[in-house]
């Protein structure tokens, strides 16, 4: 009976690695063959934020959908329209609060580092410039 039990157990062991090793980073999604593109995750993304903030105007509505910045934009819709930054640098004074966005990839040939393509400027809580870098 007990080498039953065991034997039960090497083979339900056995089939969870082999579980594990047919995914890939995708997990679950990439086992059954549904893997959303990086536009749809970016679609979904904007799509919850203008549903989770009824209040927006129109315009903003849009521009976020669009995945567009705008001058005025609060860092929760920056982040809507562009998704996360790899770095944030903040700063503050007697004239207020400042922060530098980077956004960018990483670099193929040293994946420890990013290579930075825009930086995204906030004062006071509101998006006040952009700019692309190089190129």
């Amino acid at each position: 009976m007990a080498s039953k039990i065991f034997n039960a157990l090497v083979v339900g062991v056995f089939i969870l690695m082999l579980a594990g090793c047919a995914m890939d980073s995708t997990g679950i999604w990439g086992a059954m063959g549904v893997v959303p593109t990086d536009a749809e995750r970016k679609a979904t993304r904007r799509q919850a934020y203008v549903a989770a903030h009824p209040t927006l105007s129109a315009a903003r509505r849009s521009d976020i959908l669009a995945g567009d910045l705008v001058t005025g934009m609060t860092p929760g819709e920056a982040v809507a329209s562009w998704g996360q930054p790899y770095k944030v640098n903040s700063s503050g004074g007697r004239y207020g609060a400042r922060e530098q966005w980077l956004y960018g990839f990483r670099d193929p040939y040293r994946y420890s580092r990013w290579i930075t393509t825009h930086y995204i400027y906030f004062e006071d809580g509101e998006l006040s410039s952009w700019q692309r870098v190089g190129r």
